[in-house]
């Protein structure tokens, strides 16, 4: 911690965090902003917002000419077309799908919601795959639920209490009004805020 202040601290620099779990991390790497030179980037990528938070306390002072605050965007999925290009990538080796495959392939990238990671895996498993068959059995299996990849990059994000609530969610309040998962949960409300994030 002392060291990146020492060194960077008259240095332009550009730092990628990526994937950040926790608030010890972002404050370990890029506590406050007069840490860097001026005109320095930090870009953060994150799925819990909450960690951006301790970024923009920790700005609360005027360092001067610094900017004051951080500016957040949020990821959305991906468009269809560039999704379709991405499965065909990893699935084809080329950039559109072979044309009996193109059916398919267009309603396996709808199914797992154009999301980057799971059109690079399931891309990549059906890249060895010729029988038109085996790509309807895996569509078939999509349609009974998400990849496993996603699943375990979403759920081992999770602390053991946000397991907890996701899981009984998940098994008992698919469908239903939130207001059933809320009062369940009353004392882990921190948790359902994650969970919703």
């Amino acid at each position: 911690m002392a060291q990146i202040k020492r060194v960077c601290r008259t240095k332009k620099v550009l730092m990628v965090l990526d994937d950040l779990d926790k608030k010890e991390q972002l404050q370990k790497l890029a506590g406050k902003s007069d840490w860097f030179g001026l005109g320095s980037r930090i870009i953060i990528t994150t799925r819990d917002e909450s960690i951006l938070m301790t970024q923009v306390e920790s700005f609360g002072e005027v360092v001067l000419n610094q900017p004051k605050g951080i500016l957040a965007y949020e990821v959305y999925e991906m468009e269809f077309g560039r999704a379709l290009l991405l499965f065909s990538e990893h699935a084809f080796r080329r950039d559109d799908p072979i044309g009996e495959y193109e059916h398919l392939a267009e309603k396996i990238v709808r199914r797992v919601g154009m999301l980057p990671l799971a059109v690079v895996e399931i891309g990549s498993s059906l890249r060895s795959s010729q029988k038109i068959v085996e790509w309807e059995d895996r569509l078939m299996q999509l349609n009974k639920g998400p990849l496993k990849v996603v699943c375990d990059a979403f759920y081992e994000g999770l602390a053991y209490e946000e397991k907890e609530v996701f899981l009984d969610i998940a098994c008992f309040f698919t469908n239903e009004d939130q207001t059933y998962s809320y009062i369940m949960w009353d004392d882990y409300q921190s948790a359902i805020s994650v969970l919703l994030q």
